[in-house]
């Protein structure tokens, strides 16, 4: 609404997740949802095209932070779960939360111009296996 006020269009970036586009066991629910934001993002792209507004998601892969350590402590075996999600970014790193931060700035920027409706995957490579 507030970008219909001021008239000039804007630009949306919703946070997803890897879970959008990759299965994870146990985690049904949780993909559903990220996998349901891309799809809202890509609907509000086009309802709001024609009013200068763009939206877009980004999809994170495993992000060095609070969130994950909780995660991985909360496992059985906290070592080989940290093994785990390092494997499954061909990078060989997690994220550090200021490069997906690089990604939301490109996407409002007037770089991105052009791009509505896309799923960034700043992800290490985990959705290309």
């Amino acid at each position: 609404k507030r970008f219909q006020s001021q008239g000039t269009g804007g630009a949306i970036v919703n946070i997803g997740s890897i879970s959008a586009v990759v299965g994870l066991p146990e985690q049904a629910v949780y993909c559903a949802s990220k996998g349901a934001v891309f799809q809202l993002s890509r609907q509000i792209a086009i309802d709001y095209a024609s009013e200068n507004i763009r939206c877009n998601t980004i999809g994170p892969g495993s992000v060095d932070g609070d969130f994950l350590r909780v995660y991985v402590e909360s496992q059985e075996n906290p070592e080989e779960a940290e093994k785990n999600i390092l494997a499954a970014h061909p990078i060989g790193r997690l994220a550090d939360p200021k490069e997906i931060a690089e990604g939301i700035m490109f996407l409002i920027s007037d770089r991105a111009s052009f791009i509505t409706g896309a799923n960034l995957q700043a992800d290490g490579g985990y959705s290309a296996i």
